[in-house]
C-alpha cells in the first residue's frame, strides 16, 4: 500500500466553493486542491464545483487513528478550515442550519487504500472468467489513469467477446478462446503496468509541494514504526495512540506561520516555505495534467511492451505511427461513395460524432482515428469489423481495378472484413462500396515514414495495405512493389493481400 486515507464526500451550498473556484476575482475553478494549513493537510476533489459535489482526501494512520477519531464535528471543522472558513462557537449552530456560506451535507466518510496493482492473469486457465478494470489493476488517481485503463480494456474485450461468441453460436472453429483471450491479454496487461508507474511517479509528484512546506510522507510511517517496536510497544495502545497524535499536531505547527495575514508579517520560515512551493510550481516540478505518449500513443507491440519511461519522458509528445499495435493516426479524409459517384449523405448522428472538418470540395469528412467504428455506423453493421485500408499513391493510374481485386480477395475470409480504399483524389470509375480520398495523401505519407525507418528499401511500394482491428489499432501493414502493382493477375500480387489479411488475423484473435 502506498498510503491510507479517509475519503469525505460532501455536498455544499452553491456559493460556499467560491472561495476554492475564485482566485483574483476571476472564476477558474480546478479538479484538484492540495491544503497545507495547521488545521488540515489534505486534497479537495471537485466532483462538480457548479453544484458544490466534493471529496476531501485525509491521510489516516490506523491502527493510531480510528474511525472513531473522525466525528462528523471534526471533519465539518477540517472541511472548514480547508475552505479558508472560520465560524466562531457562537455561529456554529446557525451556520450549519441555515442557507449560508458555511453549510455543506457530509455524505460519507470512509477508509480507503491507495495502491498499485496489476493482476498477475486476467483470464483463467478455463477461459470462463476475464478480468477488466479495477478488478485487474488498482492505480493511485495522480492522473486519472484508473477509469481510462478500464475503458481501454472494455474497448479491447468487447469485440473480441462478440466474435467468440458468435463463433462459438455458429459451430465455427474459426476462433480459439484460448488464443483471442489470450491476445486481450498480451494487449493489455502491459499497458496496465505502464500506466501504474507512472501513476505511482505522479503520486510521488504530489508530494513534492509537503515536502517544501517540511512535511515528509515517510516520517509518520516512520513514527508507527517507531511505535510497535520495542520497548515503546509495551505501552498500551490508546497511550501510543495519544503520543502519535500529539507527534503530529507537532508536526503540523511550523504550518501556522503560513496563515498571516500580509506578507510583512510572516515568518521567515513561512517565506522559505513559499519560496520553495513557487520555485516548483514555476519549473513545472507539479502534477501534470496531460500525458500524451501514454493517452494517445499507448500500443500494442513488443517494442512498446518492453517500453520503461523515466520520469522526464511522462509528459512526452504523441508521435503518429503507422506501425502494427498502434492506433490508426487521426487523419482527415473524405467519404465518397463510389458506387454512387457521390458523398456519401450523412446522418444527423454522424454529423455530429463524425464530422470533424469541412473546406471546399470535402463537405462530409471523417477522421481515420477508430476508422472501423464509424464504418459500422455508417454502413449499419451490427458485428465488429476489421477494416482493409489499401493506400494508393498517385503513381497508380489504375487504382479502382486494383482496389476491386483486393476486395474480391478479402471475401474469401470468413472474417467481417471491409475493404475502403484510400485513394489521393476521387475515382473515375465506380466501385462496390465506401472509397476515403485523402487529398494530401497523409496516410500514405505516415505509412511510407514508417517503412523508410526500417532496413529494407522500399523506394519503389506503392501500395500499402493496411489491416485495422475492430478497435482502430493497425493488425498489419504490408506493401505491394510496384512491379506486382501493375500486373493484377500476377500470383505474388495476390498472395501478398492474402498474406497481408492472415498476418492482421494471427495478430488479433
Amino acid at each position: 500500500a502506498l498510503s491510507k486515507l479517509l475519503m469525505g464526500n460532501s455536498t455544499t451550498n452553491p456559493t460556499s466553493p467560491k472561495s476554492l473556484n475564485e482566485r483574483n476575482g476571476e472564476n477558474n475553478q480546478a479538479m484538484l486542491h492540495f491544503i497545507y494549513n495547521s488545521k488540515l493537510v489534505g486534497v479537495f476533489v471537485c466532483h462538480d464545483g457548479n453544484h458544490g459535489e466534493w471529496v476531501l482526501q485525509i491521510p489516516f494512520f490506523p491502527p493510531f487513528q480510528t474511525m472513531d477519531d473522525f466525528t462528523e464535528e471534526k471533519v465539518r471543522g477540517m472541511i472548514w478550515a480547508g475552505l479558508g472558513i472560520h465560524p466562531t462557537n457562537d455561529n456554529i449552530a446557525s451556520a450549519i442550519n441555515s442557507n449560508d456560506e458555511y453549510r455543506f451535507d457530509i455524505l460519507s466518510l470512509r477508509p480507503w487504500t491507495m495502491s498499485s496493482l496489476v493482476a498477475q492473469k486476467y483470464v483463467n486457465d478455463s477461459n470462463t472468467v476475464v478480468l477488466a478494470g479495477d478488478a485487474a489493476h488498482a492505480f493511485p488517481p495522480a492522473g486519472g489513469f484508473g477509469m481510462n485503463t478500464g475503458l481501454q480494456d472494455a474497448h479491447n474485450l468487447a469485440w473480441r467477446l462478440t466474435l467468440l461468441l458468435k463463433n462459438e453460436a455458429s459451430g465455427s472453429s474459426l476462433i480459439n478462446a484460448k488464443s483471442i483471450l489470450g491476445k486481450y491479454e498480451r494487449d493489455r496487461k502491459p499497458i496496465a503496468s505502464q500506466n501504474a508507474a507512472l501513476s505511482v511517479r505522479n503520486y510521488q509528484r504530489t508530494l513534492r509541494i509537503a515536502r517544501a512546506c517540511y512535511l515528509d510522507a515517510q516520517h509518520p510511517q516512520l513514527l508507527i514504526k517507531l511505535l510497535d517496536s520495542p520497548p515503546i510497544n509495551f505501552l498500551p495502545l490508546h497511550s501510543r495512540r495519544e503520543m502519535f497524535q500529539k507527534l503530529v499536531q507537532v508536526a503540523m505547527m511550523p504550518l501556522r506561520s503560513l496563515e498571516a495575514c500580509s506578507t510583512a508579517s510572516k515568518s521567515l520560515h513561512a517565506n522559505y516555505i513559499e519560496s520553495n512551493v513557487r520555485a516548483i510550481l514555476e519549473s513545472g516540478g507539479s502534477l501534470p495534467l496531460v500525458f500524451p505518449s501514454f493517452e494517445l500513443g499507448f500500443a500494442y507491440d513488443e517494442e512498446k511492451n518492453n517500453w520503461n519511461p523515466n520520469a522526464a519522458m511522462d509528459t512526452a509528445g504523441y508521435v503518429p505511427r503507422v506501425k502494427v499495435g498502434h492506433r490508426l493516426p487521426h487523419v482527415v479524409v473524405e467519404v465518397f461513395d463510389a458506387s454512387k459517384d457521390q458523398n456519401v449523405c450523412l446522418t444527423e448522428r454522424d454529423v455530429a460524432s463524425m464530422k470533424v472538418h469541412s473546406e471546399k470540395g470535402f463537405s462530409d469528412c471523417i477522421s481515420l482515428a477508430d476508422i472501423s467504428s464509424q464504418l459500422r455506423q455508417k454502413l449499419s453493421v451490427v458485428d465488429p469489423i476489421f477494416n482493409l485500408l489499401p493506400v494508393f499513391s498517385e503513381n497508380i493510374d489504375d487504382r479502382t481495378n486494383t482496389a476491386k481485386l483486393i476486395k474480391s480477395i478479402a471475401d474469401e475470409f470468413e472474417m467481417n472484413t471491409v475493404v475502403t480504399p484510400v485513394f489521393p483524389k476521387r475515382p473515375r470509375s465506380k466501385f462496390e462500396g465506401v472509397v476515403l480520398v485523402d487529398k494530401n495523401q497523409k496516410l500514405y505519407t505516415l505509412a511510407k515514414r514508417e517503412a523508410l525507418s526500417g532496413t529494407a528499401d522500399n523506394s519503389n511500394d506503392l501500395i500499402a495495405i493496411i489491416m485495422v482491428r475492430p478497435d482502430g489499432h493497425v493488425a498489419s501493414v504490408s506493401w505491394i512493389h510496384e512491379a506486382y502493382a501493375n500486373d493484377n493477375n500476377s500470383y505474388n500480387y495476390s498472395d501478398q493481400i492474402r498474406g497481408a489479411i492472415k498476418d492482421g488475423l494471427a495478430h488479433s484473435i
